[in-house]
């Protein structure tokens, strides 16, 4: 564990030297958006996501601080407090807010980061008074790991690792410059007024807010978060693995997540048995349909797609992998990023019906499985070099809170597996992961046949498929590490 925690160092003075005690609040307010003002939930439950790195050489607190100041500067949302007094939260941006904090804790050992993750999962933010963004730094001379921590009802994966790479750049270069830009104020900045303006569009998106609204009134009022800890399971693939895996899904017509996508519907099938509900929610990053967002902005609003896995038992692993992206392309081709957008803000009065919906029901989903994809961040820099990305986490308040990741950063694939041990234990989150990656292991390896691996007694009986082995396009073994980090208190598996 980790020599002592420490405390942030938030000072109340910003870099312009004013005391934000004092200072006048803009007058630039934004209510929050619907899937904002979700995750914001009641303002002091944490609903936190973090991306973790490690990184090998000389790093400085003064260039550390230096690029959080910088950062903090180009992002209007990171000078944005949360004022939740009148009918609708709203975002209230300043110009001269507190400074991001950061704490320094020294390392001892490469694990300790697990245990600051699991806390910081746990550590709400003051949204009403402070930036909804810190920095966790577990230092030691040599190796450092970074954690970047951010509220969801700011941000999710891309914007995190967006943040993360501009810090490193000014921590590198304090010269570099980075443009600030303004904050959105309506759903008018984001959607063409050609789409606002049609009432087809504004009908329909009315109608869906109206059932969702009938169907409200009849979820109980539920007020506190499940109990049980949140765990980690983290895996990565050596490049070896990864190429691999890459590879044989190009040959296959697929992807490495449609792939993995598949694998862990097996797995959750094996290990649930007639539990298994044969639905993962995929969340779209829609900023590919907002034109007016910029790839680096941060924005938050993902809409889930729900995926089934085909039930053809004929079919093999490369088949279903194959039938699953292309599952995947038609229902995110069909998704009008607009229309729920508009459909959404119509929810906002049935925010704390949808809040104790999740904090209750065991949904009708097995998981939630994230694609970050490829992380454009370099590696090399003057003094430090960036070793390895320890995972794109977030800890759920709901009661099915299990949720996958998976990134890919200098050809290595991976994955963490985030669940709360009250609602699938740990022992059954391991268990589902071995089995996932073994069955990668199978499908891109030179081993014998997939055995038939069904569900008994699930509707979903024999889901499962038979891999024939293909030596000639077989690739070599998989490798890849994998390591468990349940709860606060760190056990051993």
């Amino acid at each position: 564990m980790s020599a002592h925690h420490g405390t942030y160092s938030a000072s109340k003075q910003n870099s312009s030297g004013v005391c934000s005690e004092c200072e006048e609040r803009s007058t630039v307010r934004r209510k929050l958006l619907f899937f904002e003002r979700l995750m914001y939930v009641d303002g002091q439950t944490p609903v936190n996501c973090l991306m973790t790195a490690r990184l090998r050489g000389s790093l400085s607190h003064e260039a550390l601080r230096q690029a959080l100041d910088k950062v903090q500067a180009r992002h209007p949302l990171l000078r944005a407090t949360v004022d939740d007094r009148g009918k609708h939260p709203c975002f209230v941006f300043s110009s001269t807010p507190r400074r991001i904090p950061m704490r320094i804790v020294e390392r001892c050992s490469d694990e300790d980061w697990r245990a600051e993750v699991a806390a910081e999962w746990k550590t709400p933010f003051r949204m009403d008074s402070e930036p909804m963004l810190r920095l966790v730094w577990v230092r030691s001379e040599e190796i450092s790991e970074l954690l970047l921590v951010g509220h969801h009802c700011i941000c999710d994966g891309a914007s995190l690792i967006a943040i993360f790479r501009e810090i490193l750049r000014v921590a590198d270069r304090p010269d570099v410059v980075l443009d600030s830009y303004s904050p959105f104020v309506s759903l008018g900045d984001l959607i063409p007024e050609d789409v606002l303006s049609d009432w087809k569009m504004t009908i329909k998106a009315s109608l869906k807010a109206a059932l969702f609204r009938v169907f409200a009134l009849t979820i109980k009022n539920v007020l506190s978060a499940p109990t049980g800890e949140h765990y980690l399971i983290y895996w990565k693939g050596d490049p070896e693995t990864s190429r691999a895996l890459s590879s044989r899904c190009r040959a296959e017509g697929t992807t490495p997540y449609a792939a993995m996508c598949v694998a862990f519907m097996e797995a959750f099938c094996q290990v649930e048995g007639s539990g298994f509900k044969n639905k993962m929610m995929c969340p779209v990053n829609i900023r590919r349909f907002v034109q007016n967002l910029d790839a680096s902005e941060m924005f938050n609003y993902a809409p889930a797609i729900a995926l089934a896995l085909d039930r053809d038992t004929q079919a093999d692993f490369w088949t279903l992998a194959k039938r699953f992206k292309q599952l995947m392309s038609r229902k995110i081709d069909r998704l009008d990023a607009f229309e729920h957008l508009i459909a959404a803000e119509h929810l906002h009065a049935s925010v704390p019906k949808l809040v104790s919906l999740l904090l209750q029901s065991s949904g009708s989903y097995d998981f939630a499985f994230s694609n970050v994809g490829r992380l454009e961040i370099a590696d090399t820099y003057t003094t430090f070099r960036l070793e390895e990305v320890l995972g794109v986490t977030v800890a759920l308040p709901w009661k099915n809170s299990t949720t996958l990741v998976t990134t890919q950063f200098r050809g290595e694939i991976d994955l963490a597996f985030v669940a709360n041990d009250r609602f699938l234990p740990h022992a059954k989150g391991l268990a589902i992961k071995e089995k996932a990656i073994e069955m990668l292991t199978r499908a891109i390896g030179v081993a014998a046949q997939f055995e038939q691996v069904g569900c008994a007694g699930s509707n979903d009986n024999g889901l499962a498929a038979r891999e024939a082995t293909d030596r000639e396009a077989a690739v070599a073994r998989v490798g890849g590490r994998s390591t468990e980090s349940p709860g606060v208190a760190l056990r051993n598996r």
